[in-house]
Formats: structure tokens, C-alpha cells, sequence
């Protein structure tokens, strides 16, 4: 699939150290969605979207 996506770790704020990437396993990124502690984040076109409909579980950004 063309689109891409993000998993950004809910809750970090700007003033900490950056921390390496978070690398996860498919079952343990999805584990960690439903949890609340990643979010995905659909970022593809309002086109795209449109034409695929929004990623599931993810939060679409309107532009």
C-alpha cells in the first residue's frame, strides 16, 4: 500500500531528550493502540482518503 503512516508515542512532550525510534512488532505495535500508549496518524491525501477511506484505528489530520 502507498500510504504511510506513523505510530507516535502518546504523551511525549517536546522538552525531553529525544528518545530513539520505538521499534515494535506488528502484534505489539497493535497491542500498544489499543492500549492508548501509540497513536496512529493517517497522512495521506484528503483524496487518497477519500477514494480508501481512513486507515483503521488511525486519527485523520484535516489539512
Amino acid at each position: 500500500m502507498a500510504a504511510i503512516t506513523f505510530l507516535l508515542a502518546a504523551g511525549q512532550s517536546a522538552a525531553q531528550a529525544p528518545k530513539p525510534p520505538l521499534l515494535l512488532s506488528p502484534p505489539q505495535a497493535l497491542a500498544s493502540l489499543y492500549d492508548n500508549r501509540l497513536t496512529l496518524v493517517d497522512i495521506r491525501t484528503p483524496g487518497e482518503i477519500a477514494r480508501t477511506g481512513i486507515a483503521a484505528g488511525a486519527t485523520a489530520l484535516d489539512w
